[in-house]
């Protein structure tokens, strides 16, 4: 697995935001981007609401294929002759690195996929033999850990204020992706809902 040669692939910090105010335990943060990527999955279609946030997050993510969106990113591909289901996770993750938050998209999305595919297999190989401690079970943590590692510190990965599309190059300022969530306001409840009201790209650093 190696990185994508095209410097738009998109790693963007995020930050969620509920009736108002900004989340701040790693647990709400994520399922605030979950539902953003359940979103951005698609299908889009006959959704107004869904394209629009979803145009919306085009314009910054050329990762992002609105096109297919709009008919639904989850799909049934063929590799090496097997039909192997795709599914939102393959192409959207959502990685929280030491307090810090980030939405992954396009093909650094897909080698965490495919680590993260690794390291199930060897957690189910593991509880199969009793064995909480294999040499197959570390190098699988250790392997995932360490793209993560490289993915969100390197950079040039980052989403940008702006796109050049003869050099296709992201320019401009890093970014950070707001998400904004409006609840059922059942707070601390079972029965408790929000959706995607809407998201912005702001410079990185600038509230």
């Amino acid at each position: 697995m190696q990185f994508s040669s095209v410097s738009f692939t998109g790693v963007v910090p995020v930050r969620v935001y509920i009736d108002g105010r900004e989340a701040i335990d790693s647990q709400n943060v994520q399922k605030g981007c979950r539902k953003l990527i359940e979103l951005l999955a698609g299908p889009l279609k006959n959704n107004n609401h869904a394209q629009k946030i979803g145009r919306h997050f085009a314009q910054t993510d050329k990762d992002y294929n609105y096109a297919r969106a709009m008919i639904g990113y989850q799909c049934r591909v063929y590799e090496n002759a097997r039909p192997v289901k795709k599914t939102a996770s393959n192409y959207f993750r959502f990685i929280n690195k030491q307090g810090r938050n980030f939405l992954i998209t396009g093909p650094q999305a897909e080698i965490l996929a495919q680590a993260g595919k690794a390291l199930g297999l060897a957690k189910s190989a593991a509880n199969m033999t009793a064995s909480k401690d294999s040499f197959e079970l570390f190098t699988a943590k250790k392997n995932y850990s360490d793209w993560i590692n490289k993915i969100i510190s390197n950079r040039v990965l980052r989403m940008r204020e702006g796109y050049d599309s003869a050099t296709r190059k992201n320019t401009g300022n890093e970014t950070v992706l707001d998400i904004f969530l409006k609840s059922n306001q059942k707070y601390g409840k079972k029965t408790f809902k929000m959706e995607v009201e809407t998201i912005d790209f702001k410079p990185y650093g600038k509230n």
